[in-house]
């Protein structure tokens, strides 16, 4: 063994290398945790704009301006579905880490923030607060965002393909 590999193992090997580690793992998870949030704030933000331009005259819009307000709105859910998915990804990769180094550690259970090492603190803190995990609802929030913004783009194609064929049937 070289002296820079048996250098690297013990690195590897020491628990204060460990401790780092999960500084930094911490740390990484509270930050994800933050972008995400963040950007999830933003997209609401940008879906309030949307509708503000889709009704900004109290009454639907002409077909054609509802069409790509419509499509706009689809294209920017789907990729925050996308964005998010990866997000939460990246988040659970770090609880994963925390998790490994807190029993790599041989930290006490009820000393770690590792949710599933300390269930009966997080049992009692967290999901006895509400059955819906912030997850969940940020999943079906970005979900419902993109099926109804595709419903409302079929819907202004539909009404827009009548208008143009039939006129006679929006005549009042």
């Amino acid at each position: 063994m070289t002296e820079v590999q048996s250098a690297a193992t013990d690195i590897l090997r020491n628990d204060d290398w460990r401790w780092l580690q999960l500084s930094n793992a911490v740390a990484s998870r509270s930050n994800m945790d933050q972008i995400l949030w963040t950007v999830f704030g933003h997209f609401w933000g940008a879906n309030a704009i949307l509708l503000v331009a889709l009704f900004q005259n109290g009454g639907l819009p002409k077909p054609l301006v509802g069409i790509l307000v419509a499509l706009i709105g689809t294209a920017l859910s789907v990729a925050w579905k996308i964005i998010q998915r990866r997000a939460l990804g990246h988040l659970k990769f770090y609880e994963d880490v925390v998790k490994k180094l807190e029993e790599d550690l041989k930290i006490p259970a009820t000393d770690t923030l590792s949710g599933w090492l300390n269930a009966e603190l997080y049992k009692t803190h967290v999901e006895s607060s509400t059955r819906w995990k912030a997850r969940e609802v940020m999943n079906l929030c970005s979900a419902s965002a993109v099926w109804i913004w595709a419903i409302g783009t079929c819907s202004f194609v539909f009404w827009g393909f009548v208008s143009y064929c039939c006129p006679c049937m929006l005549a009042k």
